[in-house]
């Protein structure tokens, strides 16, 4: 203990030098952090994208329209007809299977969703929650369990009544109970179906790139009684997930959207897309590792030379403590407690990012690694000193 409070005495005595020393620590543990992280989505979106596309591929539509056609197709009223039998020819063809991955924002005035702190409010009254249609395929093809309540049934897909039920996130499973009902600020009113388990997620390839949490969201069931516009239309189509039982069912689809005047399509599987995901992960993962390793090489550099120089500025105090009895073991117990406060307050700020998962655990076996490598030097120095020297060293 005598020695721990003797090394925090050391760094306050060096305030300046010691608080970029814990500057250049715990950036060293963020970005190493930051690149496992990087590494295990990156593996995680490859197994799962090897999991959706093991028995069947799954293609997603690219829009390459013109945006005057675009514009045109959305403003005129009158082609609803047509976008309505291209999402009838889409999601209700036997030849394939589709979910759309469509999501957005919805706010609310509710005083029970103002208590789930992870949502975002705009004032004190409102709360804007994320939501995403989904069908009976969204459920087939990602792994969605419930903690509490029932799925979606047929008829929550094609009812016409006002209530539309939803699951929702794991957060708000404390907050709501199943039954309960609450309203947007346009006077929907939606009513408690379920709730998912924490963490549940899923992966948007063509659009984010990355694992999206359901924690916060709200699962509405596609209806399409309740796609009353253009852009309604417009907004699930763009965002589908096709599932053919060849892959001549895509061109048929993108034929008919063109027969229709509507969209000019083409098409790209998962697959294809996972290898560009991966190339652009793979060059933003070797830059990570880039910079962590420069930090860690100066973080190391900068921490040897501190211990050297303050080994030669305090000899003379040293031998004074061999005279009263102490040993190089508490001398170097010293050098290592300088060094510990500095790790642990770095593996805290860094763990505040990843929690006690994977990432978080490897960064502590690094951050102590860390410790050891820094305070190797130093210590052997201290290893090989002799008192006589020492005394003699402050004589001089």
């Amino acid at each position: 203990m005598n020695q721990f409070i003797l090394a925090l005495s050391d760094l306050w005595r060096r305030k300046i030098n010691s608080i970029f020393l814990f500057i250049q620590v715990t950036l060293f543990l963020i970005l190493l952090n930051f690149a496992i992280m990087a590494l295990q989505d990156l593996e995680n979106m490859k197994a799962e994208v090897n999991r959706l596309n093991k028995d069947e591929q799954i293609y997603s539509l690219i829009d390459v329209t013109n945006q005057a056609q675009i514009d045109q197709l959305l403003s005129d009223e009158s082609r609803i007809e047509d976008l309505q039998s291209l999402y009838t020819y889409m999601f209700n063809n036997t030849a394939n299977n589709a979910f759309t991955l469509y999501s957005s924002y919805l706010s609310f005035n509710d005083h029970n969703l103002q208590q789930v702190p992870t949502l975002a409010h705009p004032d004190s009254r409102t709360s804007n929650v994320r939501y995403l249609y989904v069908n009976e395929y969204f459920f087939k093809y990602f792994d969605m369990d419930l903690a509490e309540g029932h799925y979606f049934n047929h008829e929550d897909y094609t009812s016409n009544s006002e209530i539309i039920p939803v699951i929702l996130g794991y957060n708000y499973k404390d907050i709501l109970n199943i039954s309960d009902t609450f309203e947007d600020i346009s006077g929907t009113t939606y009513k408690v179906a379920g709730f998912l388990k924490e963490n549940m997620n899923y992966i948007d390839i063509m659009a984010t790139r990355e694992f999206i949490n359901l924690n916060n969201m709200m699962l509405i069931p596609l209806n399409e009684n309740k796609l009353v516009s253009n852009t309604d239309y417009d907004a699930v189509i763009n965002r589908a997930y096709i599932i053919p039982e060849a892959e001549s069912v895509l061109a048929d689809i993108v034929n008919y959207a063109a027969d229709l005047n509507t969209y000019s399509f083409a098409y790209k599987s998962m697959n294809e897309q996972i290898e560009y995901v991966i190339m652009d992960k793979e060059k933003w993962i070797q830059t990570q590792l880039f910079l962590t390793v420069l930090v860690a090489l100066f973080t190391i550099v900068s921490f040897i030379v501190t211990f050297l120089q303050f080994i030669e500025q305090n000899m003379y105090e040293f031998g004074v403590h061999y005279l009263n009895g102490a040993t190089n073991k508490d001398i170097m117990m010293r050098i290592v407690f300088q060094v510990v406060p500095f790790i642990v307050v770095g593996d805290i700020v860094s763990l505040t990012f990843s929690g006690f998962n994977h990432s978080g655990w490897l960064t502590i076996l690094a951050s102590i690694l860390l410790l050891i490598i820094v305070c190797i030097i130093p210590v052997l120095k201290i290893y090989r000193l002799e008192v006589t020297s020492i005394l003699r060293w402050g004589v001089r």
